[in-house]
C-alpha cells in the first residue's frame, strides 16, 4: 500500500507498546515542533551555516525515524547528505519535498485517528 511508504503504522505503534494515546501525545509534540525545525533549517541554509543545517536535518531525520515516517525520513536524510556535500541549493529544494512529506504524514495520521 502506498500509504505504508509514508507511515509504517504498526512499526510506529510498536515503538510505544501499542499505546495509541501515547503515540498521539508524541505525534502532537512532533507536529508542533516540526515547523519550527524546518524554519530553523531554512534559516541555516539561507545563512550558509553548514553545521547548523546539518544538525537540524539530522534532528528532523531522527524525529521522522522515531515516528516510522519512511519517506519523510528519506527526505531528511537526503537533505543531510546534500548539506554534507556542500550542495545547499539542492538541500533547499529537498526541504520543499520534506514539507510535502510532512503534510502527507500529518494527513495520514489524522485519517487513521492517531492524532
Amino acid at each position: 500500500m502506498a500509504d505504508d511508504n509514508i507511515f509504517a503504522e504498526s512499526e510506529a505503534l510498536g515503538r510505544v507498546a501499542d499505546d495509541r494515546e501515547l503515540f498521539k501525545e508524541i505525534f502532537k509534540a512532533f507536529a508542533q515542533d516540526l515547523p519550527l525545525q524546518i524554519k530553523k533549517l531554512r534559516n541555516a541554509l539561507a545563512k550558509k551555516d553548514v553545521q547548523a543545517a546539518e544538525n537540524t536535518a539530522h534532528t528532523i531525520k531522527g524525529a521522522m525515524a522515531n515516528l516510522s515516517a519512511i519517506r519523510g525520513c528519506a527526505a531528511a536524510r537526503a537533505i543531510e547528505e546534500s548539506v554534507k556535500k556542500g550542495e545547499l541549493q539542492r538541500a533547499g529544494k529537498l526541504t520543499d519535498e520534506l514539507e510535502r512529506e510532512v503534510a502527507s504524514l500529518i494527513k495520514l495520521v489524522k485519517e487513521r485517528g492517531l492524532s
